[in-house]
């Protein structure tokens, strides 16, 4: 004869579950998955040195200072670099919020994009913008150069 201790008062026994068991396996792996991959996600902040360093995806330089591109998409906080005066191509321009182009201001920037611009906010821009399109610039942009557009649209709320 088998004799169990008895539950105390309150609470109830559950005999062992092998699926129980492996339920909880697969439940506890799928969360650390979860974790792992919201982790590989976050992304770093990007450095760029233009014309002769690291250029954003899809960017080349032709040795007489342009470099073109598609269109260039800079995250939250990248950085864009300048070791020369260039002018820099490109079809649209998207910046993040608290981004930096040319923060130095120790070389001329020039962009021309065909298309639109749209700066995020607390951006830095040292740089004369010729855009095709819109220009969105968001709140607490800090800018010293030029910029000419087909239509200026301010921070909207």
């Amino acid at each position: 004869m088998i004799i169990f201790p008895k539950p105390l008062s309150g609470s109830v026994r559950r005999p062992h579950c092998k699926t129980c068991n492996k339920i909880t396996k697969k439940v506890t792996a799928a969360i650390l998955l979860l974790a792992v991959a919201g982790f590989g996600q976050m992304s770093l902040a990007a450095t760029y040195e233009l014309p002769d360093g690291n250029l954003p995806k899809g960017c080349v330089y032709d040795g007489n200072g342009v470099v073109s591109c598609g269109a260039v998409s800079l995250g939250a906080n990248d950085t864009v670099n300048l070791s020369k005066s260039i002018n820099w191509k490109m079809t649209e321009l998207s910046a993040g919020n608290n981004s930096k182009i040319n923060p130095g201001n120790n070389f001329d920037l020039v962009i021309e994009v065909t298309g639109s611009v749209s700066v995020g906010n607390n951006n830095v821009i040292n740089a004369a913008i010729n855009a095709g399109d819109a220009v969105r610039i968001g709140n607490g942009v800090d800018m010293t150069g030029s910029v000419s557009y087909t239509h200026l649209r301010a921070h909207e709320t």
